[in-house]
C-alpha cells in the first residue's frame, strides 16, 4: 500500500520508510521532517521500556486516520516544530505586509499633510510602529536560528 508525502496539499508517493516525497526530500520543509522522524526513531530505539496507549479495538486504523497520523495533522504535538515553523513564516509575512502599509502611510502624510505639526506627529507615530514591528521580526528570526 503506497503512503502519500507528509508534506501538507502534496499528493505524490512516498517509497516505503520515507516521510516525505524525493520533490520534498530536497526542501527545507522536507529535510527536517526527516530529520524529527530519524530523531523520534532514535529516541524510541534508546527507551524500549516506553508506555504507548493500547489500542481500544483489534482492527487496524482507518486510512484517513493512519494519513492524518502521516502528515502530523491527527495531534498537535505530532507537528509541533513544522506548525511552529509555518506559523513563524507566516507571522514573517505579515510583519513585512505591516512595514509596507506603514511606509506608504508614510509617504502619504508627506504628500497630503501641510502642516509641520500634524505631520510630524504623524511620522513620529509610524516610525514607532515600525520599529516595534523590526523589533519583532528580529526576535522571531533569531527564535528560528535559535530555538529555546
Amino acid at each position: 500500500m503506497a503512503r502519500i508525502c507528509a508534506i501538507p496539499a502534496c499528493t505524490r508517493h512516498v517509497k516505503p520508510g520515507k516521510p516525505v516525497c524525493p520533490r520534498h526530500a530536497q526542501s527545507h520543509e522536507g529535510r527536517e521532517l526527516i530529520r524529527q522522524v530519524r530523531a523520534l526513531a532514535q529516541t524510541l530505539a534508546a527507551h524500549p521500556d516506553l508506555d504507548f496507549p493500547v489500542p481500544l479495538t483489534d482492527k487496524p486504523p482507518t486510512r484517513a486516520t493512519r494519513q492524518k497520523i502521516e502528515r502530523g495533522e491527527y495531534h498537535p504535538l505530532l507537528a509541533s516544530p513544522l506548525a511552529q515553523l509555518a506559523d513563524r513564516n507566516a507571522a514573517e509575512q505579515e510583519i513585512d505586509r505591516s512595514l509596507a502599509a506603514n511606509r506608504i502611510a508614510i509617504y502619504r502624510l508627506l504628500d497630503d499633510y501641510t502642516e509641520p505639526a500634524a505631520m510630524a506627529n504623524g511620522i513620529a507615530r509610524l516610525t514607532d510602529s515600525n520599529t516595534n514591528l523590526l523589533k519583532l521580526r528580529y526576535r522571531n528570526r533569531k527564535e528560528m536560528i535559535n530555538p529555546t
